[in-house]
């Protein structure tokens, strides 16, 4: 770890926590403070023990204590010397746990901050950036890497303590002996310089955790997710051998970690030790300083080289932690520019007349040229618009211009004759009801997962949502109705429920569009049939935009809009459509009529 990042993730500390870090400083000081007075109390102990200190640095020393305990009318004696130890002992105690208690909570705090700060930057941050992000990176982002950070904060703060007091033992060090300080100083600068590889080791072992972590949060995501087909294939064994690949080097790359940090912590306290003999060797044998000056030396160096000892591993704590901080503070920068620049929503868009999308062009890559290719159409209000065609046509695409979750490289979108932009964006999705192919349910009560679109929803207005969507009937035979819990992502309802329920929550929103993304691909006849039902009745109560691939569910739309490789190329009802022998949607009903419900015959 360079100086300059950790001087870096100090000041950003300083920024975020101004109060804390004041606090920690105080505390730290007292502490100072505190093992100051210790070596002055020596010094008097060491006189009343009968070590001649009457003259030297170590008597001025006890002198000291001795003017002291003349300031408050005691005798520098036995008993009032001490009772004045055990009273610096005890406000040293008091200091240290405070001191405690605040790097702990700058840890907490620090890991929060930064995890709200991600997740906030995540929410706001433009669709297509957004989902070019592998979800399992944000999610160890949000995870393991905050609470990494959070332990560089509290080590930090930590070693601001420590550090003041290894300033005070060398200061007195210094007054009572300054060339054998000196020397020894220089020998510990040297000691440092040495530890350089051993600081490079420990900042390369924490990218390559970092690394490991992230590799583990998705193997781990991706196999759990994958539990279904792997026992249908009967690969368990090689799945669970797949991932403890996995897990395997991540345990690989945190001991390597550890081993860096026991590394460097054993070479420096070895190093600490030779130094503490030469200094003791030089003031005996070279200098010839007194006994009670060597003593207090050593007492003295005895405590400082624990506290460098103590301080150099901190400094290797932070190396290993702080490369997760960069890492989340530049996802958090990149994720912060690419904030949507949206205005406060004061009231929702209603949708009066028409959306009108105006030769439209939009590609996701510019080497894979465009998804949308100079498309242009027409959506009517309270009406029932579909847009069909086969995979990678280019419909979810138009659904998510509609949405402005992405804009345009050409052409416009228009809401009643006016361009969608983002200084109205807000309002617009405020009346935006959206159903997706994959249903997202919470781990919650049913209740709690329809007013989570809608939390102001009456108990009424939930129940009319739940007939509207054809969800009431299964929802009142749930062990504890609208309060059973639905498990992870809905994991207690059948698919067709789930989505009926997605339904259900979407209008509760009483939204203005409907949009309904391959909402019933993935079901069988009986719930797609159900969700058609769903869909009839709502015909004419709002607009509704139907994005498909399967045919006979959108038998009742208004209007069909067929799409291919990124644009338009058919437009009717289903009964026109239909009466074109050689007609575009002719020839996928045809590819897809093996899959049709005979008891359901094409209009005519």
């Amino acid at each position: 770890m360079s100086g300059s990042a950790t001087v870096r993730f100090c000041r950003q500390l300083a920024r975020d926590m101004p109060g804390p870090a004041a606090a920690a400083v105080g505390l730290a000081l007292v502490v100072a403070a505190g093992e100051a007075a210790s070596v002055l109390i020596l010094a008097r102990l060491l006189a009343l023990a009968g070590v001649a200190v009457d003259g030297g640095p170590a008597g001025a020393l006890a002198r000291a204590v001795d003017r002291l305990l003349g300031a408050v009318g005691l005798s520098a004696e036995l008993g009032p010397v001490l009772l004045l130890f055990v009273g610096v002992t005890l406000v040293q105690a008091l200091a240290r746990r405070a001191d405690s208690l605040v790097a702990h909570r700058m840890e907490l705090q620090t890991g929060l901050r930064l995890r709200t700060r991600l997740f906030d930057a995540v929410a706001g941050a433009r669709w297509l950036p957004l989902a070019r992000l592998r979800g399992t990176d944000l999610l160890t982002a949000l995870t393991g890497e905050a609470d990494r950070v959070g332990a560089g904060a509290g080590h930090a703060a930590t070693l601001l303590a420590h550090a003041l007091m290894a300033v005070a033992y060398l200061a007195f060090a210094l007054r009572v002996s300054a060339p054998i300080t000196a020397v020894a100083f220089a020998c510990g600068a040297v000691l440092l310089l040495l530890q350089s590889r051993f600081r490079r080791n420990v900042r390369a072992a924490g990218e390559a955790l970092s690394t490991a972590s992230a590799a583990l949060t998705s193997a781990a995501g991706e196999h759990l997710g994958a539990l279904k087909v792997v026992k249908s294939y009967g690969a368990e064994d090689r799945n669970a051998a797949l991932f403890a690949g996995t897990a395997r080097r991540a345990a690989e790359a945190r001991e390597q970690a550890w081993r860096a940090f026991a590394d460097s912590s054993a070479t420096f306290s070895v190093g600490a030790v030779g130094l503490l003999a030469l200094v003791t060797y030089l003031a005996l044998s070279v200098l010839q300083v007194p006994g009670a000056t060597v003593l207090l030396l050593v007492f003295l160096f005895s405590r400082l080289v624990p506290r460098l000892s103590y301080l150099q591993g901190l400094h290797h704590m932070m190396s290993r932690e702080l490369p997760a901080w960069e890492r989340l503070t530049a996802m958090a920068q990149a994720l912060e520019a690419e904030r949507e620049d949206l205005e406060p929503a004061h009231e929702r868009v209603e949708l009066a007349h028409s959306i009108r999308i105006e030769g439209v062009s939009f590609g996701y890559e510019a080497a894979r040229g465009d998804a949308l290719a100079d498309v242009g159409l027409q959506i009517e209000a309270r009406r029932t618009t579909a847009v069909v065609g086969p995979s990678g046509s280019g419909k979810t695409t138009l659904a998510d211009l509609v949405m402005g979750l992405v804009r345009p490289r050409a052409g416009h979108i228009r809401v009643d004759g006016r361009t969608l932009d983002e200084s109205w964006l807000r309002a617009w999705r405020e009346g935006i009801g959206y159903v997706a192919q994959d249903t997202v349910l919470f781990n919650d009560t049913v209740l709690a997962n329809l007013r989570w679109a809608r939390p102001e929803a009456s108990d009424d207005e939930v129940r009319e949502a739940l007939r509207l969507s054809v969800a009431d009937g299964f929802v009142a035979a749930l062990p504890d109705g609208l309060h059973t819990i639905l498990g992870d992502r809905g994991v207690r309802l059948s698919g067709g429920e789930r989505q009926r329920l997605a339904l259900a929550r979407a209008l509760l929103r009483r939204p203005a569009l409907l949009i309904l993304d391959e909402a019933t691909s993935a079901l069988d006849a009986e719930n797609e049939r159900r969700i058609r039902e769903a869909i009839r009745g709502l015909h004419g109560r709002m607009t509704i935009l139907m994005i498909t691939h399967r045919l006979p569910s959108v038998r009742d739309a208004d209007v069909i809009h067929v799409m291919e490789a990124g644009r338009l190329v058919e437009t009717g009802s289903f009964a026109t459509l239909m009466g074109r022998p050689e007609g575009r949607f002719r020839r996928l009903w045809a590819s897809q009529s093996g899959e049709l419900d005979l008891a359901d015959p094409p209009a005519s």
